[in-house]
């Protein structure tokens, strides 16, 4: 993707912006939303850190004045208290809930870990709402070749069903563009 123009945008609550298409990227707290959008954007627009929880608002990313990229906080395991945990997910229950132009939510997922209870939670809420989204395993470079398949399978065994999905490597740059393809379809 050529980015032309970038800008950055946070909101301590979803405030609609303009009528642009926003594509969500929601996940467990360590699952590399942030990495992801760095590496597609190829711009180290967002905080990265070993620590979870880094990502505390709403992050609106305009790209080519077409499009929005939303980092949303992530859910699950953050070293912050109780209460900030709270107001993430409110944060993010909000934004899923009344962006009007949110088009897609892709659900990052670490694939030695996940699915977790609350990646469970969030796919049947979405599906509840009725809102779109693809399933991004994360850190396929950790899991040996041979055995990416099976763990693929147990991921859809423990789900039930099988959701549309892509699986990436931040690190090896390996299949990232394939998300790139969902900012332009109609």
């Amino acid at each position: 993707m050529k980015i032309k123009d970038l800008e950055f945008i946070q909101q301590a609550k979803y405030k609609r912006t303009d009528d642009l298409p926003e594509y969500a990227f929601v996940g467990r707290s360590n699952a590399g939303k942030s990495s992801i959008i760095n590496e597609i954007l190829n711009w180290k627009i967002n905080r990265v850190s070993k620590r979870p929880g880094c990502t505390r608002l709403i992050n609106k990313i305009k790209i080519n004045d077409s499009f929005y990229i939303v980092d949303l906080p992530g859910y699950g395991f953050a070293k912050v208290a109780l209460s900030a945990k709270k107001k993430f997910s409110k944060l993010t229950e909000n934004y899923i809930k009344d962006s009007d132009n949110l088009r897609l939510v892709f659900i990052i997922m670490d694939m030695k870990v996940a699915p977790t209870e609350l990646d469970i939670v969030m796919i049947q809420w979405l599906k509840d709402l009725g809102r779109n989204f693809v399933l991004v395993f994360n850190k396929s470079d950790k899991i040996p070749k041979n055995k990416l398949q099976s763990r693929k399978n147990e991921i859809w065994k423990i789900l039930g069903f099988k959701y549309p999905e892509i699986t990436v490597s931040v690190l090896k740059n390996e299949n990232l563009r394939k998300i790139e393809d969902y900012f332009f379809k109609k």
